[in-house]
């Protein structure tokens, strides 16, 4: 754990808001390198990111607000944060999307292709982000007596390195999306697979997250569980999402559409 990476002042710089710059960095350099490929120009998928970080922060923001609803009406205080706390990737995820539509239509490109080009980013993106949480402290797993458990401030014992099981899996999601866009998928299939991928990593993740096992789950949970089920809402949601995403791919096969030619190789 390392929240505050240094101090400049009174200033502090922390882990997980540099992450997010640094996520944000990579995912637009590899958005830009997919640009012609998909029939986008440099500068439209400049401007797509842009929005996409701003409008996805906030997004999850704001998901994360209404998830701890009761908390924040409470501490109202705390409903403004400039440390990057209190963000939910799902209320990210969503609010990017919107964002990704709007400027499909302002760019006149097909929402299929921007979404393509923002797919393997997309997990890029996140690959680093929980590499952040991991330093922040935030979304650790369970109480783990295996070699790589990892403290956590203000609690006793190791817990699982939850987000760094999160980052591998996405990973290898990654790895398996640029091998069948090289032998060439159909518009808008990288964007579901990235969905899929993504989704699956979070379902798997949460049976690890603080908060669906009873030892830690008293008085610092990170996971919402569904009343009456042993799921979280993250589960819930993920399994939806995984089901919206193959009903979507299967109707796209049917398609007589050719695929995209293989893409290039990623430095």
């Amino acid at each position: 754990m390392l929240p505050v990476l240094f101090k400049v002042g009174t200033f502090e710089v922390h882990s997980f808001g540099v992450a997010l710059i640094v996520a944000f960095g990579l995912a637009f350099l590899l958005g830009r390198a997919r640009a012609q490929r998909y029939g986008l120009t440099k500068d439209q998928v400049g401007d797509a990111f842009f929005w996409t970080l701003i409008l996805g922060v906030l997004g999850a923001r704001v998901g994360f607000i209404l998830q701890e609803l009761p908390h924040y009406l409470s501490h109202p205080d705390e409903l403004l944060s400039w440390k990057f706390q209190g963000l939910t990737s799902f209320g990210g995820l969503i609010a990017g999307f919107f964002a990704l539509v709007w400027m499909a239509k302002r760019a006149k490109v097909p929402l299929r292709n921007m979404l393509d080009v923002a797919a393997a980013p997309m997990l890029l993106g996140h690959i680093v982000g929980r590499i952040g949480c991991l330093l922040n402290g935030c979304c650790y797993g369970g109480r783990c007596d295996l070699p790589w458990g990892i403290p956590v401030e203000r609690q006793t014992g190791l817990f699982h390195p939850a987000q760094a099981y999160d980052s591998l899996m996405v990973l290898a999601g990654l790895g398996i999306l640029l091998m069948l866009e090289k032998r060439g998928l159909r518009p808008g299939q990288s964007a579901l697979l990235a969905v899929v991928f993504y989704s699956v990593s979070r379902f798997i993740y949460e049976f690890w997250r603080a908060g669906t096992r009873p030892e830690v789950k008293a008085g610092y949970a990170t996971s919402t569980y569904v009343p009456g089920l042993p799921l979280t809402e993250a589960q819930i949601f993920s399994a939806l999402t995984i089901l919206l995403a193959v009903f979507l791919w299967f109707r796209m096969s049917r398609r007589e559409e050719p695929p995209l030619p293989a893409a290039p190789e990623v430095p």
